[in-house]
């Protein structure tokens, strides 16, 4: 709907262009009979466009024009006049007027011609108005994302000046909501709304169910429009004492996917508040939470690299980055430690200078493989020199990054001192010489101790059986790093680590840790997580066996270290796993030496002794040296409770002396500590067989074993084999067992993420999780269709909850027998509500980036900094084809032709290089466009994308062509009007020269003379007409305001005046009839000054540009006449001079003033924007 405000002093008129007009039902019209009425109506309402007479009473409706103008009111403005005057034409339209129509004619046709200038007229003001809004919004956009490194505060701020400024609005604040939406945080106020606000108390935090009327956004999840704030309800509205009086309202929720997390709140608008202002709101505000959301993202990132950096010095390896030719480029503590040096005396070294020459070669020749990619790392072990000239053995593990070209940039290398288990293997081959050295002497008890022998081996078998399950669930991988959250879920995999397990880093994290270890060491390593994770702690090697994806086995161990921030807070965890099984094969070897040599060993071991009936040692072999340190004749003699602990001494003897008696001993075999001679309590097996002679007690003949390290292996396995009950209950992963699609075990962890106890689970179906038939038999399909096959099956799914509501799970299921699919089953499963909550999140982001991108009306696109098109709306590919599927890398250039491609290069380049917009004009397919080249910067602050808004102009140059050839027009009938007007005015001159001869009479000559002076007036009117049609018609110029006022003094005559200059070096870009405004303020001095001896010219700067002054000393002007002398017939003669000053000078923006002080002079201020002069160069051809 259109609304109309006709003016016109004819009421039947009025009647009849408002019945026709609003026949279609598409105008209001709203009548006024007079121009003061009419100024009245639109002091209180708003209307599109104004349709005037001209000839009305009081003020004509050129007046009414000029009056809607100073008001600065910009409405579409029509002259509607019955009179074809060319003059009124032209004024009007140099006024501002949209159109001229004259009444007359066919009156059908004529208001017909006048509804469709109408509609014209208000659809272009519309249109502007939208391209306007359209760029101050597109220019806030980029603005917000130019600011991007600066505080959310800042950028809150600015968004909502931006949102009050486009929607024309006083006041305004911004508020986010909770994730539930049930309360909201007002966060910003515009700085109008804090001058107002005498608010003594400012609550900033309100619940949604308890806010009125400004609550509403949230709870319709709608904008809410309020025009009329005063006619609501009571009920409805209020506000607290001191709150800004409110007028309208407007309340817009910004939505991010199914979410509202933003309110925006604007008030008291001039005007009506439109869906306009709502678009324009929600497009502004959603640019803003996106970039709030990236600036969030952003910071976790940075976050997350500093808590990565600090992985490089935590204490888990030796770790060292060197170049290819194997230069220490960089080194952590640990490895500086290891060696003996510090990182700065490692950089002066390289690998060979602390490196054996036969361990040297070796090591060259793995490293020129890797480099030449025959191999993708190596594995070694070799040795070190370290700092004091002592040499460690160590195992190195490095891995290579390529640069983009496939050469090597530098290695990563791990280092681990393995100098203990070396000197261990050398120990064992010194015990193994001696245990054959004394093998003949400890022959003669073989007999005697084979029974015992043959116990002790069923109990080491049963222990290595033990030691080998064990074993089977160490996993070690090397070289792989895992960043934990606090939960002990995988942030970060090592971006090798499908050389190592198959996997790559995403399947990684959706698989967790536990996806990559054997299920029979599962449970030990989630046990050991979880209590790190519990008590926020770490741990070291813990060793098990772990599976790649294509089911093959290898040796890793693990070794986790909390992680704290910068203020000492737990913020996740680093888990090592490092490949030990070259390590592990060279155990196995050991291993199996050490099984060869067993029974010597035990044999050995054995000490075989005698005691008299007092308890006195009398005999004991030489194995008792090994055993207890002692030489056999330091024994001999001795009581033996001399060798046991005193506390269990009695004890001991007691029973003993039992045997005495003829019982039988409580023990034909007891495990003892016995004191060795360095004073260490070992623990041995100790074998007593009492010795009867002639019925008498003479002794007793017994065995001693070292049991030692068996006591420590046996306690170890029990605190092991409680490790591993607990892993299932403890580990912070869901994990469960089903047999039949029935619950066997479920562990806390799924019953803490469905709400459902184990009780309630255990033994019922796994149907109870799933929304629907159809999707359970999915998800079973897809691990039941896996038969034969050694692979886990993953699968996402929905999950309810026992309270009703939904989770996303992602589910891993893997048989407990090999490939037996049939039998017990177990899985895990992980909720990912949270992360399908971001995927979403982020298509709705590309959803309304794309939304905005279409609704620009013109071309508008993005490009990289080769001309790359890197998006564009659909009104770029209909004017410049190519298709929205175009090849990746299709450049602009390649759309357009090589000259218009050419044009548009130099100015990306422009933008890019100067960091600022680039404005042109061009010719495009016989079209005139405007082109805004505005630059974008990146992540980095650098300039490396440009933004390209392009305008179609041709409309209106065309109309400015048409006007241009209408003013020719004008000119040529003035030219022609004004000569015949002269002749006949010459005519008339003549006619009274010849009367004045041939008459005396006082009354004639009386006419006469009043006839020359209304002649020579109207030679002012044409002489006037001349001067003001010559305004605006040249080009303007750069003009040197003092040679200007010397040329323009010099044609006056001057008298007693005084002309001062002050001007020196100021060039000004003006019309070129700037001389008539200086000789019209030279002559208005000289002229109504009366007492005028001087004018002075001079300037001034200011924070817009310059004030150019010209003041004299007469009688200045009375405070009612200052603007009155400006306008048109206003003064002596013809009253045009000042009027035809402020004309000339508003041709090029300038504007004039006068400000002097009754009595004290006339002083006028011209003010001259920035970019209209020069200071301090005499170059007049170029703009500043």
């Amino acid at each position: 709907m259109i609304s109309v405000l006709l003016v016109d002093d004819e009421p039947p008129l009025l009647d009849i262009t408002q019945i026709f007009l609003e026949r279609d039902g598409k105008m209001k019209v709203t009548l006024s009979e007079s121009a003061k009425d009419a100024l009245e109506k639109l002091a209180v309402r708003k209307f599109d466009i104004i349709v005037a007479d001209y000839e009305m009473p009081q003020m004509t409706g050129l007046d009414l024009l000029k009056a809607v103008k100073n008001l600065g009111y910009d409405i579409p403005f029509i002259i509607f006049t019955g009179r074809g005057r060319e003059f009124v034409a032209i004024e009007a339209l140099n006024l501002g007027a949209s159109f001229y129509l004259q009444k007359g004619g066919d009156p059908k046709s004529q208001f017909a011609e006048l509804r469709n200038v109408i509609v014209q007229a208000v659809q272009k003001k519309r249109a502007e108005e939208e391209i306007h809004l359209n760029q101050m919004r597109l220019q806030a956009v980029i603005e917000l994302y130019q600011m991007s490194d600066r505080d959310g505060g800042d950028l809150c701020r600015y968004a909502l000046d931006r949102a009050i400024s486009l929607s024309g609005s006083a006041i305004g604040y911004l508020a986010f909501l909770n994730e539930e939406e049930t309360a909201f945080r007002i966060t910003t106020w515009s700085q109008s709304t804090l001058d107002l606000c005498r608010i003594a108390d400012r609550n900033t935090e309100f619940a949604v169910a308890k806010t009125g009327l400004w609550g509403e956004p949230v709870r319709t999840r709608r904008p809410l429009i309020i025009n009329d704030y005063a006619a609501l309800d009571r009920g409805k509205k209020g506000t607290p004492p001191g709150h800004p009086p409110l007028a309208k309202y407007l309340g817009v929720p910004i939505i991010d996917g199914s979410r509202i997390v933003m309110v925006v709140g604007l008030g008291n608008k001039s005007a009506d508040y439109t869906d306009t202002d709502v678009q324009q709101v929600t497009l502004l505000m959603g640019s803003l939470w996106q970039v709030l959301t990236r600036k969030r993202m952003e910071n976790h990132l940075t976050e997350s690299e500093k808590r990565f950096r600090s992985y490089f010095e935590l204490p888990l390896a030796g770790i060292a980055i060197t170049s290819p030719d194997m230069r220490w480029l960089m080194t952590n503590s640990k490895l500086c430690s290891m060696l003996g040096y510090t990182q700065s005396e490692l950089q002066a070294l390289t690998w060979a200078d602390l490196t054996p020459e036969d361990d040297s070669q070796r090591e060259m020749d793995q490293i020129r493989k890797v480099i030449a990619g025959k191999q993708e790392s190596f594995t070694l072990e070799k040795k070190f020199r370290r700092k004091d000239g002592t040499w460690i053995d160590v195992e190195v593990s490095a891995m290579p990054v390529r640069k983009p070209d496939g050469s090597v940039d530098y290695f990563v290398a791990l280092i681990n001192d393995i100098s203990p288990l070396l000197v261990t293997k050398e120990q064992l081959q010194v015990s193994n010489d001696q245990m054959l050295a004394t093998l003949e002497e400890l022959r003669a008890t073989q007999d005697s101790l084979n029974d015992y022998c043959h116990k002790l081996e069923r109990e080491k078998q049963a222990l290595r059986r033990s030691e080998t399950r064990f074993r089977t669930m160490v996993e070690t991988a090397p070289s792989l790093l895992f960043i934990l959250d606090r939960e002990g879920k995988i942030e970060y995999a090592s971006p090798h680590a499908g050389d190592f397990s198959g996997y790559q880093p995403d399947e990684l994290k959706e698989i967790g840790i536990a996806g990559i270890i054997h299920q029979s060491d599962a449970g030990k390593v989630a046990e050991e997580i979880s209590r790190a994770i519990r008590e926020g702690s770490g741990f070291r090697d813990v060793e098990f066996v772990a599976t790649r994806k294509d089911g093959t086995s290898w040796f890793a161990s693990c070794s986790m270290e909390p992680l704290p921030d910068e203020s000492g807070t737990l913020c996740g965890f680093l888990a090592q796993i490092m490949d030990v099984t070259s390590r592990k094969e060279a155990e196995e070897a050991l291993r199996q030496s050490e099984e060869r040599l067993r029974k010597l060993v035990e044999t050995i071991n054995d000490v075989v002794f005698s005691l008299d009936p007092d308890g006195r040692i009398t005999y004991v072999s030489p194995a008792v040296t090994k055993v207890l340190g002692y030489l056999p004749r330091e024994l001999e003699g001795r009581p033996f409770t001399e060798y046991l602990p005193s506390r269990n001494a009695d004890s001991v003897f007691q029973l003993y002396s039992g045997l005495k008696g003829g019982e039988r001993p409580s023990f034909p075999h007891r495990e003892l500590q016995v004191v060795t001679q360095s004073g260490e309590e070992r623990w041995c097996r100790v074998s007593l067989i009492p010795i009867w002679t002639e019925g008498e007690f003479s002794g007793c003949s017994g065995t001693l074993t070292d049991i030692h390290e068996q006591w420590k292996a046996r306690e170890e396995l029990k605190n092991r084999e409680a490790l591993l009950q607990g892993i299932l209950r403890a580990t912070p992963a869901g994990i469960g067992v089903i047999r039949d699609r029935v619950f066997v075990f479920v562990n806390e962890q799924i019953c803490h993420m469905t709400g459902y106890s184990r009780e309630e689970l255990v033994g019922k179906s796994s149907r109870i999780f799933y929304p629907s038939d159809e999707e359970y038999q999915r998800v079973l399909n897809s691990y039941t269709l896996r038969e034969g096959e050694r692979a886990v099956a993953s699968v996402e799914s929905t999950w309810i909850r026992k309270d009703g509501s939904l989770i996303d799970v992602s589910i891993s299921v893997s048989p407990l027998e090999e490939v037996d699919w049939s039998g017990p089953l177990i899985f895990t499963v992980t909720d990912i509500t949270e992360q399908k909550r971001q995927e979403n999140a982020l298509l709705e982001s590309e959803l309304s980036l794309r939304t905005f991108i279409n609704a620009i009306p013109g071309p508008s696109f993005l490009l990289g900094k080769g001309g790359e098109i890197i998006a564009a709306n659909d009104s770029f590919w209909e004017r410049y084809g190519g298709g929205k599927n175009h090849p990746p890398g299709t450049t602009f250039y390649s759309l357009v032709d090589r000259e218009t491609g050419e044009i548009i290069r130099d100015h990306v380049e422009d933008a890019l290089r100067l960091g600022r917009i680039s404005r042109f004009e061009m010719m495009h397919d016989s079209r005139s466009l405007i082109f805004d080249v505005s630059p974008v910067r990146d992540t980095q602050g650098r300039f490396s994308r440009v933004a390209v808004f392009s305008v179609d102009i041709t409309d209106q140059k065309r109309a400015q062509e048409m006007l241009a050839l209408y003013n020719r027009k004008l000119s040529l009938l003035d030219r022609v009007t004004r000569h015949d007007a002269g002749n006949l005015i010459a005519a008339v001159k003549s006619y009274h020269d010849r009367v004045k001869k041939q008459t005396d009479d006082p009354l004639i000559l009386t006419y006469i003379h009043k006839g020359e002076r209304n002649l020579q007036a109207l030679e002012n009117v044409l002489a006037f007409a001349d001067d003001y049609q010559a305004v605006g018609m040249r080009a303007p110029a750069w003009q040197d305001v003092n040679a200007v006022i010397r040329k323009v003094a010099g044609m006056h005559d001057l008298k007693n005046v005084t002309i001062l200059l002050d001007c020196d070096n100021l060039v000004v870009h003006a019309d070129p009839l700037l001389e008539k405004v200086f000789s019209a303020l030279i002559q208005n001095a000289i002229q109504h000054g009366r007492k005028t001896t001087r004018v002075s010219f001079s300037y001034q700067k200011n924070d817009n540009g310059i004030i150019l002054v010209c003041e004299d000393d007469g009688i200045g002007i009375a405070p009612e006449r200052k603007e009155e002398v400006f306008e048109m017939g206003v003064g002596e003669n013809t009253g045009f001079g000042l009027f035809l000053v402020r004309e000339i000078l508003a041709m090029t923006g300038f504007s004039i003033r006068e400000t002097g002080e009754p009595g004290r002079g006339a002083r006028f201020e011209i003010a001259i924007p920035a970019g209209s002069f020069m200071i301090g160069t005499k170059d007049m051809q170029t703009g500043p």
